[in-house]
């Protein structure tokens, strides 16, 4: 199956940090629609099905689509806009349509998805070729997770967790509780989560509060001290020894760098 990405819909990513109240009418070419971060509502021909990171859903022409987060931080979706050249594709296409369903490979997609967008802005002929060819490889994908059917409830009771991490980076808790609570060993835990989000509990919960000190330092006007504080470090010093070690800037020195950004556009 070869698909026709309409370029001129950029980006494939789209962002939105305050309210999000999307309402899509009828258009005449598939949406790929992918979540990469956040949580909300999509509501489907009077359908509502949950927005969560690696939750994906192909939207058919005729559709009509509303949306609304239900958490107020940002939330970053996938939307790959496509048609098709042959009739008998699409219809092959449309039982399809209207399912939503839970990316197992949801890491690479992310960064597939990353890829493509920073092809697009390159606006030469080769890179376009490219990312039509990439979009089929992440139809293809969707459609392999689709036809494995509803995700596992212990895969459900993961991602539920993994949510709250997101939601409460300030609140560690340990690999071992988080095991007991999903229904499994710890060692079946720790495989199964790491499948899921390529990383060990531990580290995720690193990461999510390390991403949200990022978003502290850029949109707030907390000190430092403050910020490591409220993430749950009772000690400044290891904060800021943290944080550099994942992303390569101390805390004022991204902080600085954030303002220089923001006065050179």
């Amino acid at each position: 199956m070869q698909i026709n990405l309409l370029h001129q819909h950029l980006p494939i990513i789209n962002f939105s940090p305050g309210p999000w109240n999307w309402f899509s009418q009828e258009r005449r070419f598939f949406n790929l629609w992918i979540c990469l971060e956040g949580m909300g509502v999509l509501t489907l021909n009077d359908s509502d099905m949950e927005v969560y990171p690696g939750m994906a859903l192909l939207i058919a022409p005729g559709d009509q689509v509303r949306g609304r987060k239900t958490d107020p931080r940002l939330l970053r979706n996938v939307g790959m806009h496509f048609t098709l050249d042959s009739e008998e594709d699409e219809i092959a296409l449309i039982p399809h349509c209207s399912r939503s369903t839970h990316l197992q490979s949801f890491p690479l997609v992310r960064e597939l998805s990353v890829y493509m967008d920073y092809l697009l802005f390159q606006v030469r002929e080769d890179t376009r070729a490219e990312v039509d060819r990439l979009g089929v490889d992440l139809l293809g994908i969707f459609l392999r997770n689709l036809a494995q059917g509803p995700e596992k409830a212990t895969d459900q009771r993961i991602r539920k967790q993994a949510d709250a991490m997101r939601a409460h980076p300030e609140k560690l808790r340990s690999g071992a509780d988080l095991a007991a609570e999903a229904g499994l060993s710890l060692s079946q835990y720790s495989r199964r989560f790491y499948h899921l989000f390529n990383a060990t509990p531990h580290d995720f919960q690193i990461l999510q509060r390390i991403e949200k000190a990022r978003n502290l330092l850029a949109e707030s006007q907390m000190r430092v001290s403050e910020i490591s504080e409220a993430l749950g470090y009772r000690d400044l010093g290891f904060f800021s020894r943290q944080f550099k070690q994942k992303t390569g800037f101390s805390p004022l020195a991204l902080r600085k760098q954030l303002i220089l950004q923001r006065i050179s556009k």
